[in-house]
């Protein structure tokens, strides 16, 4: 009778480290495949460059003067194109910074007495994918930048002025034509007696998301 053998391993060592490599490279091309094809974003930030200046012009009629508009950094960080269809500047107003507080939230479009809207001259544009584009807004057609506002009714009988303002953007993206966000900034100005009161700094040079939306090709 011939001696027992062992049967030969199916897979020597070697065979197993190549084995073991190809599906590492199967799950990194699936994953892959899946951020790159099927996964779709949308993101968009912006970085305020300048915001406008404000004055409470003296006369018997005070006014609201806003000089200069907004110079705005436009970030596309998701996968596919957006549209900036419409850029809006509002402002909320009160007689003291605890009511400007209190009106904040969808722009202050609340408080009909507490809240200004005021036009840009503003033309929708399309930001292509990984994209950064700067524009500037006016407050004139007639690229004076300036814009002269009647105050409050309660202006008079008040012990102050106070104001916020607030950015609204409307964005279309391949899956959602009508994207809204309201951003209220961080700076507050004044008019106490006859002086008028700023913030000790501009608008912080940060980015702010004013969308994002994530899905697959197949929602």
């Amino acid at each position: 009778m011939w001696p027992r053998t062992k049967s030969p391993s199916r897979f020597a060592s070697k065979d197993w480290i190549a084995v073991s490599i190809s599906f590492l490279a199967l799950v990194v091309a699936s994953g892959s495949a899946y951020y790159s094809v099927i996964r779709q974003v949308d993101e968009i930030s912006v970085v305020f460059e300048s915001t406008p200046f404000f004055n409470v012009s003296s006369g018997p009629q005070e006014r609201l003067e806003i000089i200069r508009g907004l110079a705005i950094v436009f970030i596309n960080a998701g996968t596919r194109p957006a549209a900036v269809v419409s850029v809006k500047m509002h402002f909320n107003e009160a007689a003291s910074t605890e009511s400007l507080e209190s009106s904040l939230g969808w722009c202050g479009r609340g408080r009909a007495d507490q809240y200004k809207e005021v036009p840009l001259v503003f033309e929708p544009f399309v930001i292509k994918e990984k994209e950064i584009v700067r524009k500037s807004f006016t407050v004139d057609a007639k690229k004076k930048d300036k814009v002269s506002l009647p105050m409050p009714s309660w202006f008079k009988d008040a012990q102050g002025y106070w104001l916020s303002m607030c950015v609204s953007f409307h964005i279309a993206t391949p899956s959602n034509a009508y994207a809204e966000m309201d951003l209220d900034l961080p700076n507050r100005y004044g008019f106490v007696g006859n002086t008028n009161i700023y913030p000790d700094t501009d608008v912080p040079i940060v980015p702010y998301l004013i969308w994002k939306d994530t899905h697959t090709i197949f929602e």
